[in-house]
């Protein structure tokens, strides 16, 4: 028994590393619901905010690109809400009695099926960003990430933020 909960732990272990925790940035898969991302949270959907300021985009740009992203977000909360109760799911599936692994190929066939979608919704969302691009921030972007990607950002720095006139 005890074998078959360590085998069954390891196989929830490699379902959540197989991208679902790209999914669900955070604490981790089981962590409460997804995140309620803002156009600029955390991890918003899209390139990073860098990419913006490194390609110059116009206001016009900026504003698509916005738009875009909250398209985006609209489309992929339901199913990062129901990943996260598929993965839910699974977890119960440890404490049964017997290891049934016609449910779990179930559960796990829903959960490649959802990553699946939020793959395409964000594989959309990156083609209409890339679009909206000039021919030279298109060149920009594909030597950049030839180079590797954008430069580093700038360290956080530590502590509270400077005084207004303390620099």
């Amino acid at each position: 028994m005890a074998r078959k909960r360590m085998v069954f732990m390891s196989l929830i272990g490699l379902l959540a590393l197989s991208g679902s925790a790209q999914a669900m940035p955070g604490a981790g898969c089981f962590a409460g619901p997804p995140p309620d991302f803002g156009v600029r949270g955390p991890h918003p959907p899209g390139p990073p905010p860098h990419f913006e300021a490194l390609l110059s985009l116009s206001p016009e740009q900026e504003k698509a690109s916005d738009e875009i992203r909250q398209q985006e977000q609209e489309r992929s909360r339901p199913l990062l809400e129901a990943l996260h109760k598929e993965h839910a799911t699974l977890k119960t599936l440890v404490d049964a009695d017997r290891f049934d692994e016609a449910a779990v190929r179930e559960i796990a066939g829903r959960i490649a099926g959802l990553e699946t979608e939020l793959t395409v919704c964000r594989m959309q969302s990156r083609f209409r960003l890339h679009e909206l691009l000039t021919d030279d921030q298109r060149a920009c972007l594909k030597q950049v990430a030839e180079q590797g990607g954008p430069p580093p950002r700038p360290p956080r720095r530590e502590g509270p933020p400077p005084a207004p006139g303390d620099h």
